[in-house]
Formats: structure tokens, sequence, C-alpha cells
């Protein structure tokens, strides 16, 4: 069984600077990115200039590499493509 997580999550810093987050957590909960409780930013990409209203219908997620610490000292690297 799993008890943690990774949650890509496409946040709007202003009317078109676009950063993808990953939230690193528990296992089964949702991250509230406003207050993320348990949950822990663990990397972003960004500088994005998508349209205002893509953050109701985000795009996919473009091709990024990232290292993120678990905090566990279990490092694991994620690619998305």
């Amino acid at each position: 069984m799993f008890t943690n997580s990774v949650q890509i999550i496409l946040e709007r810093y202003s009317i078109a600077d676009f950063y993808w987050s990953f939230y690193l957590g528990p296992y089964g909960v949702k991250v509230n990115p406003c207050k993320p409780g348990d949950f822990k930013l663990g990397s972003s990409a960004g500088g994005y200039d998508y349209n205002r209203d893509d953050i109701n219908n985000p795009p996919n997620l473009p091709a990024v590499s990232r290292t993120i610490d678990c905090s566990l000292e279990v490092y694991m690297r994620l690619t998305t493509a």
C-alpha cells in the first residue's frame, strides 16, 4: 500500500505567469495549495506564459525533469514527457 504521493498542480502567480508545482504528501488526500497542511512543495517549474483562462482547463505539463527531496533521505527522479 502507498503512503505518500506526488501531486502536480498548475498555479497562477499573475495574469500570465504560471508555474507547475510538485507537492509531496500523504496518499489519498487532495492538496490545497493555499493551505498545504501535511504537504510540502518539493519543486516547481515555471514562468510559463499561458492564456489567462488556462487555469480552468490546464494544458498538459511540458516535458520537465526535476529532482525532488522526499525529506526521508530518499530522492527520486521525476521525469514527465
